[in-house]
């Protein structure tokens, strides 16, 4: 955050908080700003399903296909939020269209990593009908797999937020996490059951509807892995605040970042009023 044109006055207290607080502070958040983050929201759940949804139809239903269509759409939707959000914070303008050119202007680094984060699962998918050993090999790997994700849990919001290269964003993201590394490893495990409980709360909201409301029987099975997809893909923004909240403490407690964050808006103050002063 830098340049003249750049604003240091944050929107909400910068001050370390527990994990719970983090999450409760995502809340008040979306509540406070939700006409500011709707747009994003909104476009980054139609970019991971409509996708992932033609992908899947388009394979004969294929389960394989439609996991790595869900986690590479959804993957990059939430790092578009991940920009929007580290704009919106500081009350820097952005567009949606805007995060978007970003985002996609690191395509492949982020292909690179949406594939090493969801590896064990993605090979998992592609065994379970016909291939043992890649089921095998992905439960095997999937047991220890989250303790290396922890240490790069803010990988994305570094290289992002930061603009740093791939190898500097990776030592950073792990320095972040040095010395919270329990915290982080919560992060994650906190983020795979909310996911779940999306993706299991819209599969019954719409199963009810479908049902229940509109009486068609059995078409609650058909739209079942639709249905599903859309929750997974509506968990993204939220969690994206959370990574981000939870990144922001980070540099928190490591950097002392709201002390510098709070000098720099002083300093900014400041250099506005005499500009002032000169222009009159």
């Amino acid at each position: 955050m830098s340049g003249d044109g750049t604003s240091f006055e944050a929107r909400i207290v910068l001050r370390p908080r527990t994990l719970d607080e983090t999450m409760d502070l995502v809340l008040a958040y979306i509540r406070l700003y939700h006409r500011d983050l709707r747009w994003v929201a909104v476009v980054a759940v139609l970019a991971a399903t409509l996708p992932t949804l033609a992908v899947w139809i388009l394979s004969g239903q294929d389960a394989r296909y439609g996991a790595w269509a869900l986690v590479f759409f959804t993957g990059i939707a939430e790092r578009v939020v991940t920009v929007f959000a580290g704009r919106h914070l500081f009350n820097n303008p952005i567009s949606v269209w805007g995060a978007w050119r970003q985002v996609l202007r690191r395509l492949p680094f982020n292909l690179i990593v949406l594939f090493g984060v969801y590896l064990p699962i993605l090979m998992m998918v592609s065994g379970v009908e016909d291939d043992d050993a890649w089921l095998g090999f992905g439960i095997v790997l999937g047991v220890f797999w989250p303790l290396l994700l922890a240490s790069h849990a803010h990988l994305s919001e570094v290289a992002h937020l930061e603009h740093l290269s791939p190898g500097r964003a990776a030592q950073r993201a792990r320095a972040l996490v040095s010395y919270r590394f329990g915290r982080a490893l919560g992060l994650l495990l906190t983020s795979a059951l909310v996911r779940f409980l999306f993706a299991i709360g819209t599969y019954s909201a719409g199963a009810f509807v479908v049902a229940a409301v509109l009486q068609l029987q059995g078409a609650a099975t058909l739209i079942a892995v639709p249905l599903a997809i859309l929750g997974l893909a509506a968990s993204g923004p939220f969690m994206t605040l959370v990574r981000f909240f939870d990144y922001i403490d980070a540099r928190t407690r490591r950097e002392g970042w709201d002390i510098q964050v709070r000098f720099n808006a002083i300093a900014q103050r400041e250099r506005q009023e005499r500009a002032r002063s000169l222009a009159a």
